[in-house]
């Protein structure tokens, strides 16, 4: 009988294009066959893995497992998700468990004391079988879309050798707490720092030393040394919580700090926040938050003097204390998302 055929293109992205789907349809029958062309010319897709790190999740694991399950990935493979739970005292390990029973993907490592992030990433990436590696911490949400658009790049460009999920903070922004984190993470995305969710070749970084702290950066400096780009993905959407109070916040910058100024020391490699041209975007950005809300001048100012106060600190830990940040108290009110401001932004 006779046949129509036809080729769809799948967007990977919502502007590239790296699969397509075949497709036939009987004239006279009108019954229709459709393929997917990766396995009509034996083509493969690229698997993934995710990993992600935790110490006491109860309040959060199982929205970000839920999150990863219901990813949209017509581009790639989500082959495996390890847990590594680090130390864990609450119910994280108990619900990671219940959760693998729905979900055959799903691993959970179990470390019995609290070893540190970068510790618990080693013992991801001994466990993980990818080449793409997907890390991402305990406290957030994804997008649907967040994996696919994540990996996108990695993909398609071979000298691609990290990519970085963009945070979206789900904050109540008329509180002071509330501008300072969403303040932060605009800084953030603006100086394309990577954290919270970042994929990346395990080719280039199969182990990270367990005394970093400032896990995310000191791959981005490995993989800049081997001369691979790094790249912000923008339309992959990671949604956190940022601290609700001075001192838990103040704590984040100065870990933050000392761990950059490690990496500074280890891997003589600055990020984009420590440098002239960092600095310079920080300071344009803050008079553009000021100049479309001139009455938060306070809350501005306010955030300044933290992240300033954050520095000087985590100079003191650094330089004078010789501190290493390997293991560090949780903010624990970043442990609860708002679900009602995640809500906003699904698609």
């Amino acid at each position: 009988m006779p046949q129509v055929f036809w080729i769809k293109e799948i967007p990977l992205r919502s502007r590239d294009t790296l699969s397509c789907e075949v497709g036939s349809i009987d004239v006279w029958g009108g019954s229709s066959n459709v393929q997917d062309a990766t396995k009509l010319f034996g083509l493969s897709m690229p698997k993934v893995s995710v990993g992600v790190i935790v110490h006491n999740e109860e309040k959060n694991i199982l929205d970000l497992l839920r999150s990863v399950s219901e990813q949209k990935s017509s581009g790639l493979v989500i082959d495996e998700v390890i847990v590594v739970s680090s130390g864990s005292g609450d119910k994280t390990n108990e619900f990671v468990l219940k959760y693998m029973q729905k979900d055959n993907k799903v691993r959970l490592i179990v470390q019995d004391s609290a070893e540190g992030k970068s510790s618990g990433i080693n013992e991801f990436l001994k466990a993980s079988k990818n080449e793409i590696i997907v890390i991402s911490s305990g406290d957030v949400i994804f997008n649907e879309m967040t994996l696919q658009n994540l990996v996108s790049p990695l993909v398609q460009d071979q000298r691609v050798g990290l990519c970085s999920a963009r945070p979206v903070p789900v904050n109540d922004s008329d509180s002071f707490m509330g501008t300072v984190v969403q303040i932060h993470w605009r800084l953030h995305h603006v100086l394309e720092r990577h954290g919270e969710t970042i994929a990346f070749r395990k080719s280039l970084v199969n182990r990270i030393p367990d005394e970093v702290s400032a896990d995310e950066a000191y791959i981005e400096a490995i993989v800049r040394a081997k001369a691979f780009k790094t790249v912000l993905v923008s339309d992959s959407l990671v949604f956190n919580k940022g601290s609700e109070n001075i001192a838990e916040f103040l704590s984040q910058i100065r870990r933050h700090y000392a761990g950059h100024l490690f990496i500074k020391a280890k891997a003589s490699y600055l990020v984009s926040s420590m440098t002239i041209e960092g600095s310079a975007k920080i300071v344009k950005e803050l008079l553009k938050c000021l100049f479309e809300n001139a009455s938060k001048l306070h809350h501005i100012m306010g955030y300044v003097l933290l992240e300033g106060s954050g520095r000087l600190l985590g100079i003191w830990d650094f330089y004078v204390r010789r501190k290493h940040y390997r293991i560090w108290s949780a903010a624990r009110t970043t442990k609860i998302l708002n679900k009602n401001g995640i809500e906003w932004y699904r698609k």
